[in-house]
């Protein structure tokens, strides 16, 4: 591993995360160390407890591919850089490390089923991982996340060539992988274990990652999601049309049958892409139909529902306008 490296802590990722739901996965807090000998393809393994990482144990393997010379093969955690996975290769030197989590077995082999079924999705609230990668000379994280024995998933991470060691975050959503198992994919709402593989660089590379969490990628949720996590929701207010409504009266008219009202379906989907972009989500996509929504909104009175029925005028432009948000909205499911 090379001198220079740029890391920002690992709080700081948490707290970038704001209201959203995450997990971590790991933050590497725990000591841990393989070398390997100077034979083709000689390995070492490390399962060491470590009670930050998903099922209370990381397994570490590290393996030369090429370079049979005196040169240096090492995996470590928390050696070379604090809260930090590393590979590091001598001049010369082809490596891979993999870095996996199936519960207490103390063994490297992986045990499809080691961690009982994790929701990763932690209930539909986090759709991606989120690594911190980096490495000098370029390389590849590769992604497998396993159901059971026949059932996993598979999504690899480029990381670009850096010599400056700057860590970047990556973004990983579960709807990039592709199922490779006999029998299908990985449910990720019912996880065995998790297989992260740092390698492909070129003769040389020095390969790190940091802290692993799940989160959500920003992409739209629809009305149905936001209506059963309240607890996510990133403000505890929003305008609609000219009337300002607390969290309460929000939920109320998510929850409120719509009965023909065409303000009320425009109303529950206006809700739910504010609360979006409040999220993070890319406003440009969706930007016109929201001012027309509080534009049609504003053309009635007082505070919702206003009892606007296929006889108004009014009717027709908001079915439109809540169509549109609503193809938004559920843009990412």
């Amino acid at each position: 591993m090379k001198t220079k490296l740029i890391m920002t802590l690992a709080a700081g990722f948490v707290l970038a995360a704001g209201a959203q739901a995450q997990s971590i996965i790991d933050s590497f807090e725990t000591w841990q160390y393989a070398k390997v000998g100077y034979c083709p393809c000689a390995s070492n393994c490390v399962s060491t407890s470590a009670p930050e990482a998903l099922g209370g144990e990381r397994d570490l393997g590290v393996g030369r591919l090429a370079g049979c010379a005196m040169d240096s093969l090492f995996g470590d955690v928390c050696l070379t850089f604090p809260n930090t996975a590393s590979l590091s290769c001598g001049p010369g030197v082809l490596g891979c490390m993999h870095i996996s989590y199936d519960g207490f077995d103390n063994s490297i082999a992986i045990n499809p089923t080691g961690l009982g079924g994790v929701d990763l999705t932690e209930g539909g609230a986090c759709n991606a991982f989120v690594l911190l990668t980096t490495s000098d000379l370029g390389a590849n994280v590769d992604v497998t996340v396993y159901q059971d024995a026949t059932h996993y998933s598979f999504a690899e991470i480029a990381i670009a060539a850096d010599p400056t060691f700057t860590f970047a975050e990556t973004v990983l959503p579960f709807a990039q992988f592709v199922p490779i198992g006999p029998e299908g994919g990985a449910d990720f709402t019912q996880v065995g274990a998790l297989d992260f593989v740092l390698c492909n660089g070129p003769a040389g590379a020095d390969i790190g990652m940091g802290v692993i969490r799940t989160a959500h990628d920003g992409s739209p949720r629809s009305r149905g999601f936001w209506t059963n996590h309240e607890a996510l929701w990133p403000t505890d207010s929003l305008v609609l049309g000219a009337w300002t409504y607390g969290k309460a009266e929000l939920l109320t008219l998510l929850k409120t049958p719509v009965r023909g009202d065409a303000s009320m379906s425009l109303a529950q989907q206006l809700i739910a892409a504010k609360l979006n972009l409040a999220a993070g989500a890319a406003p440009e996509p969706i930007a016109d139909a929201i001012a027309e929504a509080d534009a049609l909104l504003a053309q009635c009175t007082g505070p919702l529902p206003y009892k606007v029925t296929a006889r108004s005028a009014l009717s027709a432009p908001m079915l439109d306008t809540a169509t549109t948000l609503e193809v938004w909205n559920t843009s990412a499911e």
